[in-house]
């Protein structure tokens, strides 16, 4: 691997070619994935260029090849494409479809790059090319901000968009769920800007600052409990109970309002619903209690304040095929284009609600072999959905520690599956032999981590690839 400091070598060579593009009067596309991170990244590079008043476009889209239609005019109204959070295209591809020039920026991807090739450095941003873990240190969003910066050190204010794509990505996985490497150098830059406010040890959870406490309780989705989550009667049970009151001078009370030892008497309460009606040994520390981080310039009683509700908008309207809404949220428009986040927000999570009260009710639909833990999600989650079913699955306490693999069946008739792992040390092997099974269906091999990306396994190659995955949960 190459030194970090490598990195800010490329970023100034790669930042002296963008001056170049953008003195020549160049036309610059911008295409970034619909995830939380893609977008935010996305987001980041424009309005870098725009603030150099560069001509540019900011699009977004699953897939590199439809969007840009290669190999024909459409690629070639632009003289540089940057093509961001792209993780499975290989480069050669790229290279023998785009005319024009481009950069690719990405944090995960394993494909073996040359270490030395000065033309491969002015073209891909990728993490692991470097000393960084891409898993947990930075990602896309990360890169643009770096790249902004080399660009214009006053771009620091996007920090903030940074930090949305690294929680985006539940990058934050140091203690008390902070961020770590790069991510926290970013974080410390937007906090000591004013932009953000960083608690410690508090609970995590949605509409701390503007719903009533069982609400946001009953709201939070991860980690989700079942019986609990989308629960009000059940969460104000809870609530009561544990002595915390819930209305104060006739007015409801919402978390920020708790002094510690409330908060806590409503961690045990949760705790003790969790030991009772699941059988886990207990709820997992890290699901809800750690640092928060308030976006300090939006309004209070918003979904923007939170920067965990924010990023977790993002990541809906992208997987709700409105990834336009999301960009114009991230650029500023806080009046119709949030009203609309909002809105696909409240469809997606009536949906996924749905989704989830199906699969346990139906008992069949989830089985385990060991540590694996199969989900079968036909006919009751929709594919575009199913990567975050098996998120919300995984992070339940009654499944801490396994390994979850779920699966749905597209439109187009194929079987689409995800596996997410929580434990990686402890199944090493077994997650190896996982990514083997879903290696047989992607362009590139897949990264070894806490998640991948998902596959389709034609019909004809169903049985062999259920087959491979019953013999990996055998592996020890």
């Amino acid at each position: 691997m190459i030194p970090r400091n490598r990195l800010d070598d490329d970023l100034k060579s790669i930042s002296d070619k963008i001056r170049d593009f953008i003195r020549k009067d160049c036309k610059i596309l911008i295409l970034s994935s619909p995830s939380a991170d893609g977008i935010a990244a996305g987001t980041i590079i424009f309005q870098t260029l725009e603030r150099l008043n560069a001509k540019c476009v900011l699009r977004s889209a699953p897939s590199i090849t439809d969007s840009l239609r290669v190999g024909n005019s459409f690629s070639d109204e632009y003289d540089l494409c940057f093509l961001i959070d792209f993780e499975h295209e290989p480069v050669e591809k790229l290279d023998r479809s785009l005319k024009n020039e481009w950069i690719l920026i990405r944090h995960l991807s394993n494909e073996i790059a040359p270490e030395s090739d000065e033309a491969y450095s002015l073209r891909v941003l990728n993490i692991n090319r470097y000393e960084l873990n891409g898993w947990s240190e930075i990602n896309s969003g990360g890169i643009c901000y770096l790249l902004s910066i080399a660009l214009d050190t006053k771009n620091s204010d996007l920090s903030v968009l940074a930090v949305l794509s690294s929680l985006g990505e539940r990058q934050d996985r140091g203690e008390g769920r902070s961020l770590l490497g790069i991510n926290a150098e970013i974080a410390k830059v937007a906090e000591s800007q004013g932009l953000i406010r960083s608690q410690q040890d508090d609970l995590m959870m949605v509409g701390r600052e503007g719903r009533p406490i069982h609400e946001a309780i009953a709201l939070t989705r991860f980690p989700y409990i079942d019986g609990l989550t989308w629960n009000l009667q059940r969460a104000r049970s809870i609530v009561e109970n544990s002595g915390v009151k819930l209305k104060e001078n006739g007015k409801w009370r919402v978390l920020a309002d708790l002094q510690d030892q409330e908060k806590w008497s409503l961690y045990d309460g949760i705790a003790k619903f969790v030991a009772t009606s699941s059988g886990a040994e207990g709820l997992p520390l890290e699901g809800v209690r750690g640092i928060n981080y308030t976006l300090l310039m939006e309004d209070r009683g918003t979904p923007l304040r939170d920067a965990r509700e924010y990023s977790d908008l993002l990541e809906i309207c992208g997987r709700a095929q409105k990834s336009g809404v999301a960009i114009s949220v991230c650029l500023g428009d806080r009046f119709e284009m949030l009203a609309k986040a909002e809105e696909s927000v409240g469809r997606y999570l009536d949906d996924q609600r749905q989704s989830i009260s199906t699969i346990f009710r139906e008992k069949w639909r989830i089985w385990t072999d060991r540590d694996m833990v199969f989900m079968n999600g036909e006919g009751a989650v929709a594919e575009h959905a199913l990567e975050d079913i098996v998120a919300l699955l995984e992070s339940s306490p009654q499944f801490l520690q396994k390994i979850l693999i779920g699966r749905t069946v597209t439109q187009t008739g194929t079987y689409k599956y995800c596996c997410r792992m929580h434990d990686l040390p402890k199944h090493k092997e077994m997650a190896s032999a996982i990514i083997g099974c879903f290696n047989v269906s992607s362009a590139l091999p897949l990264p070894y981590g806490p998640y991948m990306p998902c596959c389709e396994v034609p019909p004809s190659d169903l049985e062999s690839f259920v087959s491979c995955l019953k013999a990996a949960s055998r592996t020890s």
